[in-house]
């Protein structure tokens, strides 16, 4: 009677867990089968159609690997490694693993995937809350095209191109398709990275949901995905049409995803504590350089972790041991990326205009940057200099008086 009366017990408390694991992966089936639906009508995916026709929740759910942590998700960085990613690839073999170098937490201190990618990934994505909660975000497919796909390495991977993307929302799920080109360490195209995300209503949660945000990413809206099709291709070209749906979008700022970013703080904002840019500069801080018309603090932040293919390749050369010359401004974050946070707050920013807009066209490194002592410093200068002056100048009317004063008695 005991027995029967404690597996009684032992179903009633587990029965919400294993009705919460269940509902999860019904939501992560559901995912996987619109994204199979949809990709399978992408011409851009058309080489991976008889494989990922074959292919059920039930038998990828078996085959994906590990969960791996890290500090950034596909436009989002953070400084915690709180994004959990599941992957599982097919097709020919590449010298892929994720992620590519990088002297930030977002290369540095994410977890690198055990093996080389293969040219098609399956992905799920997931986010920790405080209390240690996995969280369900969305599913992807990924293609990566190029001429040698061996020759696609972290190693050689250095920045990403403008980024097109189209987002539509269908159902209970909001799809999202961008493409971009990589370039390598000597600026030549390395390879072209084709990614379908969805993002389940069922996911919505109090922490961070990426179907709540989606539509504040820079994109286009469409009513569905069909310009992507062989026939939507096709019709397309026929009328002699342009595919400026496609076009990257001009955001007019200099962080082109400010308003995702800001759209993320204002609807999740215990989330956004964690907000940081290549997982060290804190959203907020960004937020004050951005307001503020001073263009030469735009550009120490520009200069060092919004466009980060020269910081990089500095970083990579002093680790090969490369003879170069020492860059101070350079040398200052990478020793310290964190005390960026504070250089930025003792920096003297203008208060911001009335448009709040800051001048895109000034987000230039000038050689007068380039070569300059960090920002920090070079502000201060200037001030001590003056100040000195100043001081000569009162002790010598000061002097002068003394000397007169004495005169005259």
């Amino acid at each position: 009677m005991n027995k029967f009366l404690c597996f009684g017990l032992a179903i009633l408390f587990l029965s919400p867990t294993l009705t919460s694991a269940q509902s999860d992966v019904n939501i992560r089936s559901q995912c996987f089968d619109r994204l199979k639906e949809q990709a399978l009508q992408i011409e851009d995916f058309r080489l991976a159609r008889a494989e990922l026709e074959a292919i059920d929740y039930a038998t990828l759910d078996n085959r994906l690997s590990r969960y791996y942590q890290g500090h950034s998700s596909f436009g989002i960085d953070v400084d915690q490694p709180i994004f959990d990613l599941r992957v599982f690839s097919f097709g020919r073999q590449t010298g892929y693993v994720h992620p590519p170098y990088s002297p930030f937490p977002v290369g540095a201190k994410s977890e690198q995937w055990k093996m080389a990618a293969k040219e098609f990934i399956l992905a799920e994505e997931f986010i920790r809350n405080p209390e240690g909660e996995r969280q369900f975000l969305g599913c992807g497919f990924f293609r990566i095209g190029a001429r040698d796909l061996k020759s696609v390495t972290a190693d050689t991977y250095l920045y990403d191109g403008p980024v097109s993307s189209v987002m539509s929302t269908q159902g209970d799920h909001k799809f999202w398709y961008n493409f971009n080109t990589s370039f390598n360490y000597e600026d030549a195209p390395q390879a072209n990275w084709y990614r379908l995300f969805v993002y389940p209503k069922a996911t919505q949660n109090s922490y961070f949901s990426r179907y709540e945000v989606l539509d504040s990413f820079p994109g286009n809206q469409l009513d569905d995905l069909s310009i992507l099709t062989e026939a939507g291709i096709t019709a397309r070209r026929a009328e002699g049409g342009d595919f400026t749906e496609l076009d990257p979008v001009e955001t007019g700022s200099a962080f082109a995803l400010n308003a995702y970013y800001q759209a993320i703080a204002d609807r999740y904002p215990n989330f956004a504590d964690r907000l940081a840019l290549r997982g060290v500069l804190e959203y907020k801080n960004l937020q004050k350089i951005l307001a503020s018309p001073n263009s030469s603090a735009v550009n120490y932040v520009w200069d060092t972790l919004l466009d980060t293919k020269d910081i990089t390749r500095y970083a990579a050369a002093q680790i090969a041991g490369k003879d170069i010359e020492s860059d101070p401004i350079f040398d200052q974050v990478l020793n310290d990326p964190k005390a960026v946070n504070q250089s930025i707050l003792d920096l003297a920013l203008v208060p911001a205009s009335d448009s709040g807009v800051v001048d895109v066209s000034a987000v230039t490194v000038t050689d007068q940057v380039r070569e300059s002592k960090p920002l920090a410093l070079q502000d201060n200068r200037g001030t001590f200099v003056m100040v000195v002056v100043l001081l000569l100048l009162l002790f010598v009317l000061l002097a002068s008086l003394l000397f007169f004063a004495r005169r005259h008695k």
